[in-house]
């Protein structure tokens, strides 16, 4: 094979699999800014939606402060009524947080009707502070 072709193929290769990511992803359904409320906390997300399953994907632009317990909720109360000390009451518990930077890809629970939470809550349980949160924000409305 020569060198020539051996490029081309990569690139075909490159292709797909970026495509074969994307579509991976599934169709964005909801996304927004975070608001500081004890950490700051950079970067976008997104719910995505594929094959009837729903996903908190956070960026590569993803960054806050460390701390030992970060858990993501999603709640129906606004940020503004929501403390560190009642954060995790009437809310569902989405995931430990993997990492306090970059990429990251959460599984919502099965069945959840994302109509009935308006908030997406970053909260360290251990401490019980708040983070931050974001508006949940249909994509399709923008």
């Amino acid at each position: 094979m020569t060198a020539l072709r051996r490029t081309a193929l990569i690139a075909i290769v490159t292709v797909l699999s970026f495509a074969a990511g994307a579509a991976e992803a599934g169709a964005p359904v909801a996304e927004g800014e975070w608001t500081k409320k004890s950490a700051t906390i950079e970067g976008g997300w997104s719910i995505v939606e594929s094959d009837g399953e729903y996903s908190l994907l956070l960026d590569d632009q993803f960054k806050t402060k460390s701390a030992p317990d970060l858990k993501l909720f999603l709640t129906a109360r606004p940020l503004a009524d929501v403390s560190g000390k009642d954060a995790t009451s009437a809310a569902i518990l989405i995931a430990k947080l993997d990492d306090v930077r970059g990429s990251q890809r959460y599984r919502l629970p099965e069945g959840i009707d994302l109509t009935r939470y308006s908030t997406l809550l970053l909260h360290c349980e251990k401490y019980a502070k708040l983070w931050g949160g974001a508006q949940i924000r249909s994509s399709k409305t923008r």
